[in-house]
């Protein structure tokens, strides 16, 4: 059995809750399969002493147990956010052994929690486009989606059941995709960002990869911004105008100016589930196009964080040769764009958000390919998704694993209007309920990739 693919965190919980299984069980699970997918370089930084302490600390407060709902859960940190016991490097040379000295509030309500800081994954250079050293565990000739991907990694080989993640164009959805896991890009706003590498102050968001549909709500639960204390976003979560109202659930299937340039394998795939949905009487399904509202969504992202990228790595840019190509290329477009481009690009997003918000006031949830392709090889140009122009729009969004082509996953991704989180965790439910969707990823990928 794999503990952490086959078990919701729920259910392991509540193992350990009634003694069936032990805190030593949970890390002897991460510490040996970490030892055996260690090929695949998910961990940036891993120390099993530490990994054992945090463990320590939760047996003396077992009277508290029964309140923690992460108890035990081993979870992975993208090595962009601020940790206090292992260094915060974000992918680059320069800040090589950089130690921050606090936890970012995200990691902070993960401990809270009751969850384990398993370990720093793998990142790109500054969360950005720089492949880096880990391995896709389906195929190790294959991209893994950079950014997130050696959460997404370790997730996938069930080392961890969740890893954070951050996302500013696709970098949660394309890993998710591409490794065959959960990827929740919770709604802009939701999750606070304090101590995490800031790239892009309207664009930046984070969440979480997983290998089990029924981790998302407790995870969400337990790092988003929550109570009277964030006015807003309470009051938006709550508001039942952005819960489902019963009845059919309203479904557009949205193909966007990305579609063209899709796979065959994907269209027919994502074309094929479309048929089937629609011949579910409990879901009302249609073909939307929004393109005339979203057409300059790739143009828009690139002009607000090229330019931002530009003015968050003036410092880093002094040592340009430590800088990745690909970094240097979008600092130097980014100080040739003008502050007034920026600031147009900027009011555009905001107009786009609330034409979005208006239109999902007709549907609960967006149906859209999650990538063009499965993941493509090392070092190949990867095509333009979608998932950054939901990104744009501050839309809650999920990647499900649901196909593959010649043995390499890619997912369906579904998104909901901004703050209805609830709602798309909801829908996700029903079709899995349903047997549309899978409750969890693949249990074999660790074995096949091990031999």
């Amino acid at each position: 059995m794999r503990l952490f693919i086959e078990n919701s965190i729920g259910e392991i919980t509540a193992l350990l809750k009634s003694g069936e299984i032990r805190l030593e069980d949970i890390i002897d699970e991460c510490v040996s399969l970490s030892e055996r997918y260690c090929k695949y370089k998910f961990w940036k930084s891993f120390d099993t002493e530490i990994l054992k302490s945090q463990y320590q600390n939760l047996y003396s407060i077992k009277d508290k147990w029964k309140d923690k709902k992460l108890l035990g859960i081993p979870i992975g940190v993208k090595d962009v956010f601020n940790t206090r016991d292992l260094p915060t490097q974000m992918g680059s040379v320069i800040w090589e052994g950089f130690e921050a000295g606090n936890d970012a509030r995200v990691v902070g309500n993960i401990l809270y929690n009751g969850g384990v800081m398993a370990g720093k994954t793998v990142t790109a250079e500054f969360a950005v486009h720089a492949l880096n050293e880990t391995l896709n565990p389906y195929n190790i000739e294959r991209t893994p989606g950079t950014s997130s991907s050696g959460s997404a990694a370790a997730v996938a080989l069930g080392v961890v059941p969740a890893a954070l993640a951050t996302q500013t164009a696709g970098s949660i959805i394309r890993p998710a995709s591409f490794c065959g896991v959960y990827g929740y890009k919770p709604s802009f706003g939701t999750v606070p960002r304090t101590g995490v590498l800031k790239t892009t102050d309207s664009l930046d968001s984070i969440g979480f990869l997983t290998s089990n549909i029924d981790n998302i709500r407790p995870i969400f639960d337990a790092i988003s911004v929550h109570g009277l204390d964030y006015p807003y976003v309470y009051e938006a979560v709550s508001d039942p105008r952005r819960k489902h109202r019963g009845g059919k659930w309203r479904i557009a299937f949205v193909k966007t100016y990305i579609w063209d340039q899709a796979e065959q394998y994907v269209k027919e795939a994502i074309m094929d589930f479309i048929m089937t949905l629609k011949q579910d009487q409990e879901l009302d399904v249609k073909e939307v196009d929004i393109d005339n509202m979203i057409h300059d969504s790739h143009k828009i992202h690139e002009t607000i964080y090229d330019k931002s990228l530009a003015y968050y790595f003036k410092n880093e840019r002094l040592e340009k040769d430590k800088v990745s190509d690909v970094m240097n290329q979008m600092i130097e477009h980014g100080e040739m764009i003008e502050i007034e481009e920026y600031m147009n690009a900027l009011a555009l997003q905001t107009e786009k958000c609330c034409q979005m918000d208006l239109f999902l006031q007709n549907y609960d949830v967006i149906l859209s390919i999650s990538t063009s392709s499965a993941a493509v090889k090392r070092g190949q140009k990867e095509l333009d998704d979608p998932s950054l122009i939901w990104n744009l729009l501050h839309l809650c969004s999920v990647s499900v694993p649901l196909f593959s082509h010649e043995g390499l996953p890619f997912g369906i991704q579904i998104s909901a209007r901004q703050y209805s989180d609830y709602l798309l965790m909801d829908f996700l439910a029903e079709l899995c309920k349903k047997g549309y969707i899978p409750r969890h990823t693949n249990t074999k990928v660790g074995e096949e990739g091990a031999a």
